[in-house]
């Protein structure tokens, strides 16, 4: 029971937990759920009135005033409470104790049918109207201020109450006996019409409880209410068997009940329900439903295969899409039997578009692999039965094509555009198609700017079409692009333009720009649509900062300085800028100049009421500035607006504190920019030996005073920890110090500050394995005092780090490497043996290590030993490094073109697969190094490239290394006067501005090997208007796989 009773008498009787009440008649209930039911009913919720307000309802309703019965009340165990009612539990208290029969002893009178069959209708839409509304999770508490709150507890609210008040509504309605009069005939048809509507209206609500965006709910409630949703449908699956069974002159009888066809006995409205097409497709439209995505629940799934769909949020069940795809099927095979006159079909039930759309919906986003092939097995299977698809269908399919991990998406997605009418491409077909080629996962960067050009040409059409004379003014109004086209297209041209970095080949600048200047090109069309058709309102900002980011990544900072004036200019159309606009701004500034002007200008900005919000914190905006003058070497500039921020924040501070202000009205320095600072003086240490004692005396004084602000941020304010500055130093600051000391003069000395440091580290933070290897690093450089050897020292270190490493340091493989290769730039290869004979684990990279730094002395003996160390003993496989490396080892040997040709053909027997084009190339590099007129060198450089040359394979294709080597070979070996050498040397070069491998090595070694008249003329395209030879002149076609 729902606990709510219906108008209370003025003078209650409560006896044993018993209420007394008043009876409303049958049309004054009626008429208060009239007024309060249905799907636009009154929303407003009901007041508590006092309990001796007696006003009657059909004198309000003459009155015109609100329709509220007076004394509701809730029933307890213990007292009576007044409550506060929304509209839909009114209807359900007044249907439940007024309308329907609360016994079964008690019958319906036939000519109460159809006001009882519409008092339930109502109630039931006023039900479901709150569930879409989210407001259907309201619990009664203690007392007048709890019952009229309508906030709710989420551990304890129930996502399907009103569904399952729904369901009581239905059971009481369907359960009751109608009194059929001998004189009075029941119409049937009617009936029949208004319970299958009453059944549809009731699983409707349960598809709305299904829908985690309506309800909240989980997965586990979405399955629940679409489960639901199918046993009404198989109750009215029964039932309409049973009736028809009946009509048709059956014996058989349900539940005993007689005909509705005999007249003068009673029937129950079940009798009456027969399913039809709503009926099905409302219960696929709850399993549809129940598959929709959380929102705000974390990231992609990840992909499993080709045919996946990308589904943002919490994983469903699996066989939701399945149930959905069976109950279709299950369409198609009763129409099929009823035109097929088979026994046991149910009639009415045909399947139809919206049928097939709400499961290519369930398939889209059930999100597995296979999902694509069974929506475009739907697609299909609609042409069979003879359903034409509308644009939603298509709309549909083509979204699913979008989120789908496929590499022929937009290939599946244009074949389907080519089916589509002419007459169905509206603007939701357009923008799905906008939508797929704006997809930025797993594509590279040039088929995204293709796709971005495609954009362009379906926008082009949009545009085209609607401007169209010969169309009717609703046809040109279909297809205009509106604010979901411009915004896609938007993003995707602001996308590319950020990501030029990623792209595989080099973007030009011109390119760059050209993607900003499209994505600047939609935004204005966006405000411009926004102005004209939705009253003037103003764009997201987000849209601003990406274009706003596209400018700044192509190095176009006046056009994003004219933007921000233009936003701020045109407010409140275009949307005020924030913190990360100014921020986005700042960074895309070159001029260090212009980065503090800007700063300045942004703390201007901020208005005084927002500076109490950390809305008015321009941290982002310093670090831009001290970034930007780093990187223009104005170290000692950065410094000063350093200190300048500190300053600031401290003054505000000691306010916040003086008034006991729990913001700090300042803009706040962190950890990173501190880090700047000083990795850019480490920088500069390192390039300036002469003056690296005071960078690093600069250094230790950023680190002590960022220590200082962090022990001064942590003592006890009025201000709460997350609104002080962060300013914590991390284990990077304390590395960066580290490795900074390694620029001092005195080693040893060095050495002593860096473990001094590795003490006061371990009071802020956890050192880590690049602390160790920053520490070893000073070790290996300072003197050897130890009669031990610096290798055991080092050896002894490390044993120290692991015997004390409370904090989990990962000292692992690399962290030994480091060490091993900080031995090698020092040149203490003996030392290096020592500590590489004491490494408790090795991997192909420490003996690709140890092997680089002896071939750098050209021991190339020593190289193949420890090659054949790492195969027999430590059995590591080789990799395409290490072979490089002892391959390099052997170009000072007397006889390396042996070795050479004999060490690759033993790697081909045993690893073929780790042979690359760079081991042929050192060969080629050892014969263009050879001595003039040797034979072996020019005919082994000839075959090395014949192999090359022939050979299909991506790691076996020539470089501009191999042509640049090949042509120093032929140089070097042919003589000048031989005729076969120009003619060889000319073919070499064609090859290569064909392959578009003509780098700037491959240019110098044509130029070099052939006299000046010769290689002038074949290189004439390079030859400037004044008739000076450069390679800048080199045509891009000739260059276009050249690395950047």
């Amino acid at each position: 029971s729902f606990g709510i009773g219906g108008f209370v008498a003025e003078n209650v009787e409560e006896a044993s937990g018993e209420v007394t009440y008043k009876s409303a008649t049958f049309d004054e209930a009626r008429a208060v759920i009239r007024h309060y039911g249905g799907a636009r009913g009154d929303h407003t919720p009901l007041r508590l009135l006092e309990q001796e307000s007696t006003d009657n309802i059909v004198t309000a309703k003459r009155e015109n005033r609100l329709l509220v019965p007076p004394g509701l009340m809730m029933v307890t165990s213990s007292s009576i409470e007044k409550v506060r009612l929304t509209p839909a539990e009114l209807c359900y208290s007044i249907l439940t104790f007024h309308i329907l029969p609360r016994e079964r002893s008690t019958k319906l009178h036939v000519k109460d049918v159809s006001n009882t069959i519409h008092a339930v209708g109502l109630t039931i839409q006023a039900l479901s109207r709150e569930s879409k509304a989210g407001k259907a999770f309201r619990l009664g508490g203690e007392g007048d201020a709890a019952a009229s709150s309508f906030a709710f507890d989420k551990q304890r609210r129930d996502p399907l109450r009103n569904a399952k008040l729904v369901d009581e509504c239905l059971r009481r309605l369907v359960t009751a006996e109608v009194q059929v009069p001998s004189d009075v005939e029941l119409d049937y048809d009617r009936t029949c019409y208004s319970m299958t509507k009453l059944y549809n209206m009731a699983m409707s609500s349960w598809a709305v409880a299904a829908s985690s965006a309506n309800t909240g709910a989980g997965p586990a409630v979405s399955r629940e209410a679409a489960l639901r949703a199918e046993r009404l449908l198989l109750e009215m699956a029964s039932a309409g068997a049973e009736g028809q069974a009946d009509l048709e002159g059956g014996g058989d009888e349900w539940l005993g009940i007689k005909s509705p066809k005999e007249q003068g006995g009673s029937v129950l409205l079940m009798e009456f329900v027969r399913p039809d097409t709503v009926s099905f497709n409302t219960v696929i439209s709850a399993w549809t439903n129940s598959l929709r995505q959380e929102r705000g629940t974390g990231g992609d799934r990840k992909d499993s295969g080709e045919g996946r769909i990308q589904s943002r949020g919490i994983k469903h069940e699996d066989d939701a899409a399945e149930r959905a795809d069976a109950i279709l099927q299950l369409m198609v095979d009763l129409r099929n039997e009823e035109e097929g006159d088979k026994a046991g079909g149910i009639s009415r039930v045909y399947p139809n578009a919206l049928s097939f759309g709400l499961v290519m919906q369930a398939w889209s986003r059930w999100g597995q692999t296979g999902a694509i092939d069974n929506i475009e097995r739907l697609l299909g299977q609609m042409k069979e039965q003879n359903i034409a698809a509308n644009p939603r269908i298509y709309s549909t399919v083509l979204s699913a094509y979008s989120k789908a991990n496929l590499p022929n998406a937009t290939e599946r997605a244009d074949r389907l555009i080519a089916e589509i009418p002419k007459e169905y491409m509206n603007t939701v077909v357009y923008n799905t198609l906008v939508g797929i080629h704006a997809v930025v996962k797993k594509r590279s960067w040039s088929d995204r700017y293709q796709s971005c050009e495609q954009i362009d040409e379906i926008i082009t059409d949009m545009s085209m079409a609607a401007s169209d004379g010969s169309l009717e003014e609703e046809e040109r109004y279909r297809s205009t692009p509106d604010e979901t086209t411009f915004g896609t297209a938007l993003m995707a041209w602001a996308l590319v333009a950020k990501d030029t970095a990623n792209a595989s080949d080099t973007v030009s600048l011109k390119i760059k720009r050209k993607c900003a200047e499209r994505s600047r090109h939609y935004l204005d069309e966006l405000i411009y649509t926004r102005r004209r058709y939705a009253g003037g309102s103003r764009v997201s900002l987000h849209y601003v900062n990406d274009v706003l980011s596209a400018y700044g990544a192509a190095r176009m900072p006046l056009e994003a300085e004219e933007l921000l004036q233009y936003v701020k200019k045109n407010h409140p159309v275009t949307p005020r800028p924030d913190s990360t606009s100014y921020g986005i701004l700042i960074e895309a500034h070159g001029n260090p100049a212009e980065k503090l002007r800007w700063l300045r200008e942004y703390e201007a900005s901020i208005p005084e009421k927002q500076r109490r919000y950390d809305h008015g914190d321009g941290t982002q905006q310093y670090n831009a500035v001290i970034d930007g003058l780093c990187q223009s070497d104005q170290v000692e500039q950065a410094e000063a607006v350093l200190f300048e921020l500190i300053d600031r924040y401290k003054v505000a501070a000691q306010e916040a504190e003086a008034t006991c202000d729990y913001i700090i009205r300042s803009s706040k320095p962190n950890a990173h920019s501190f880090a700047s600072i000083i990795s850019e003086l480490r920088r500069q240490s390192s390039r300036d030996p002469e003056n690296a004692e005071s960078y690093i005396s600069r250094v230790e004084s950023l680190v002590e005073a960022m220590e200082q602000l962090h022990e001064a941020t942590m003592e006890k304010s009025s201000v709460p920890t997350d609104k002080r500055a962060k300013v914590r130093p991390h284990s990077l600051i304390y590395n960066i110090l580290i490795s900074t000391y390694g620029h001092a003069e005195d080693k040893a000395e060095a050495w002593s500050k860096g473990e001094a440091v590795l003490s006061r580290m371990k009071k802020h933070c956890k050192p880590d394995k690049h602390t160790v290897s920053t520490l070893l690093t000073l070790l290996i450089s300072a003197p050897d005092d130890s009669s031990d050897g610096l290798g055991a020292k080092a050896t002894q270190f490390l044993r120290q780090m692991v015997g004390s490493n409370d904090d989990k340091i990962n000292i692992d493989s690399a962290v030994y490497n480091n060490v091993l290769k900080a031995f090698i730039t020092e040149g203490k290869l003996s030392k290096a043996d020592e500590f590489f004979a004491l490494m408790p684990s090795k991997d192909v990279r420490s003996y690709s290590t140890l092997i680089s730094g002896w071939g750098k002395v050209g021991d190339g003996d020593r190289a193949i030993d420890l090659f054949n160390e790492m195969v027999t003993e430590g059995k590591i496989a080789p990799d395409p490094t290490v072979v490089t490396y002892v391959m390099l080892a052997q170009l000072q040997q007397d006889d390396a073109l042996s070795i050479l040709n004999n060490f690759l053909e033993r790697i081909k027997k045993s690893r073929g697969d780790i042979i690359t084009t760079r081991h042929y190339d050192i060969i080629l590099q050892f014969c263009a190094k050879a001595a003039p007129d040797s034979g072996a060198a020019l005919q082994t450089a000839l075959d090395t490239y014949a192999l090359l040359d022939t050979n299909t394979e991506d790691t076996f294709q020539a470089t501009d290394s191999t042509y640049s080597q090949l042509m120093t070979t032929i140089g070097n070996q042919m003589p000048k006067t031989d005729r076969r050498r120009r003619a060889l040397l000319r073919g070499i070069f064609k090859k290569a501005v064909n392959e578009g491998l003509v780098s700037y090595y491959v240019y110098d070694a044509l130029r070099r090997s052939l006299p000046h008249k010769v290689y002038f003329d074949i290189l004439q395209p390079a030859v400037s208007n004044n008739g000076k030879l450069s390679y800048d002149n080199v045509p891009k076609e000739w260059k276009r796989r050249c690395r950047a």
